[in-house]
């Protein structure tokens, strides 16, 4: 399913409803390219290894290396790299991302390189209406269950394609 659709009492005006509209993903348009202008639109991202979400449900998440990573929210970013790496390794495991805008280094566990070459992730596009931004760069945090919009499967070739890298350790 790669378009953005819309219910009938949505169509009165999209002045009035901001971000619901719908976008069907052009032929020849890649994913990197298709994220890259959902992005433009204004849209948010939220990375999963899962692609069965229909709601995204406030869950309590726990960063011993900040503060405004622990707290009991939906997290999503304007920033299509940072999902798709989150969309294709699980959380769960050992590793870290830092960087900034195209910029990401994904640190992740040698033993997992084989396996996330072959990884597909679902990256789910979201409205910002429920969003504000957090004083975290890139960061926006709705404290509501969140319906997506759209998935999108993507793979480790879009993680670089978007600029991002991969530091095994």
């Amino acid at each position: 399913m790669d378009t953005i659709s819309m219910n009938q009492s949505d169509k009165s005006d999209d002045a009035e409803v901001p971000h619901v509209r719908s976008i069907e993903r052009l032929g020849n348009e890649t994913t990197v390219q298709y994220l890259e202008r959902l992005k433009d639109l204004g849209y948010l991202f939220h990375g999963s290894p899962k692609d069965t979400i229909t709601e995204l449900e406030p869950r309590t998440s726990h960063d011993p290396h900040s503060k405004e990573n622990t707290d009991t929210a939906v997290f999503a970013t304007n920033n299509p790299t940072w999902t798709v790496i989150f969309g294709l390794y699980d959380r769960g495991k050992t590793w870290k991302t830092s960087g900034i805008e195209r910029n990401i280094i994904a640190s992740i566990p040698e033993e997992a390189k084989e396996q996330l070459k072959h990884a597909v992730g679902t990256v789910y596009v979201l409205s910002p209406e429920t969003f504000s931004e957090s004083t975290h760069l890139e960061q926006y945090k709705s404290y509501k269950p969140v319906k997506p919009i759209q998935k999108i499967s993507v793979t480790l070739d879009d993680f670089y394609e978007l600029g991002g890298k991969v530091e095994w350790i």
